[in-house]
């Protein structure tokens, strides 16, 4: 029911506002939502590349860790021939 004074032309132009209003709050929602997956992804992305770096690393140490042992060994070796 219109308030005093208004008319159906004032009410119906109210409500295509309204509409408008709610039609431009589903697009933003709408790109909001794939902003979100798109930062998803990319954070995804990112700690898989950071998953792959840690592995790297880790192998890197367990080179240079079996490295290490081979001349430690070597060295022990060559300390046991001379004593």
């Amino acid at each position: 029911m219109p308030k005093k004074g208004q008319t159906y032309g004032v009410i119906i132009a109210r409500l295509d506002s309204i509409d408008g209003t709610l039609k431009e709050i589903k697009e933003n929602s709408k790109d909001t939502k794939k902003k979100v997956n798109d930062h998803t992804t990319r954070i995804v992305r990112l700690e898989s590349h950071k998953e792959e770096e840690e592995r790297r690393i880790g192998n890197n140490f367990l080179v240079r860790a079996a490295i290490i042992a081979g001349i430690a060994g070597t060295v022990a070796s060559l300390i046991m021939k001379f004593i």
